[in-house]
């Protein structure tokens, strides 16, 4: 695959830089039979280490922590999905500070909008149902000086994702949103077994410890279908609100479904993108419900 020409993440880690800026990432380094290093990515913490690097190397972020049984993104694939929507937007004229993106499930880690932020200086509503997800994103706001005054945190409601966020006098230029995936834990467990075990080639025993993720940030009855199902309802409410509404997928059958879904609900655009990163592929699904006209003037008018 090509990355996005915006990603910063093109070509190997340079794990020299990364040890100068993450001195406790060496415990992690293990050598190649060719002599150079890799890491080891079946630890958790080995990764977290890593991306904590990146983003100081890449983004000039100087904190960003978060509770281990949290989720921890890997920064390369959300850079692309932030750089898909830099696409999506650069004929909106207004100024780049005046844009403002919807993150929906935002997590403890927050890392859509920093790097939405950071690249494009974009403004931000970032959204959790989790009260502990939202105390961590509030304290790497404020830790990192470069983050303040531009994204807001939202308690999300548990049973909804739009309603009691987009207001009636808001107007957002695009929703972004990484669902949970699983319909149950186990789901999740067995799914992180394979992980760890293609990783690993089978050296790992206790794979379900390597890879973190609290329930709320995985689970979700009926899977990502269902999520992505009621935000598409739920998008109807708020149609005159936003100039588009996106989300990841994380199957071509489920995205097929969730297309024909959406087919049924009128809007006046349906289109998805595919992200690939490494050996793992994904999907982007956009739509929106404004006509030709709207999204004209829409796109045209200054902040």
């Amino acid at each position: 695959m090509s990355y996005h020409k915006h990603n910063k993440h093109q070509g190997k880690y340079d794990f020299g830089m990364l040890r100068q800026l993450i001195p406790e990432i060496e415990d992690y380094l293990i050598p190649k039979p060719n002599g150079k290093l890799t890491l080891d990515f079946s630890s958790s913490s080995a990764v977290r280490l890593l991306n904590q690097g990146l983003l100081r190397q890449y983004y000039n972020l100087q904190y960003w922590d978060f509770p281990k049984e949290n989720l921890c993104p890997p920064i390369p694939s959300r850079a692309e999905y932030i750089h898909f929507i830099y696409d999506l937007l650069k004929d909106v004229k207004k100024p780049k500070s005046a844009v403002t993106l919807l993150d929906i499930g935002t997590g403890a880690t927050m890392i859509y909008p920093i790097i939405g932020h950071l690249e494009y200086l974009w403004s931000f509503i970032a959204t959790d149902a989790n009260e502990i997800s939202i105390e961590n994103a509030q304290k790497i706001i404020d830790r990192n000086e470069n983050l303040s005054q531009c994204i807001v945190l939202k308690r999300q409601d548990q049973d909804a994702i739009f309603r009691g966020i987009i207001e009636p006098d808001m107007y957002i230029d695009c929703t972004i949103c990484n669902p949970p995936f699983f319909k149950s834990y186990d789901d999740h467990l067995k799914a992180n077994a394979r992980k760890t075990k293609n990783i690993t080639k089978g050296r790992a025993k206790n794979a379900n410890i390597n890879f973190a993720g609290k329930h709320h940030e995985l689970v979700y009855p009926g899977g990502e279908e269902a999520f992505i199902k009621e935000m598409i309802d739920e998008s109807l409410d708020v149609k005159i609100n936003c100039l588009y509404f996106t989300t990841l997928v994380s199957k071509a059958s489920i995205l097929s479904m969730l297309e024909s879904y959406l087919t049924d609900k009128n809007p006046t655009l349906v289109r998805s993108h595919t992200l690939e990163v490494g050996n793992k592929k994904s999907y982007i699904l956009v739509w929106s419900f404004l006509t030709s006209k709207q999204m004209t003037i829409w796109k045209s008018q200054r902040s």
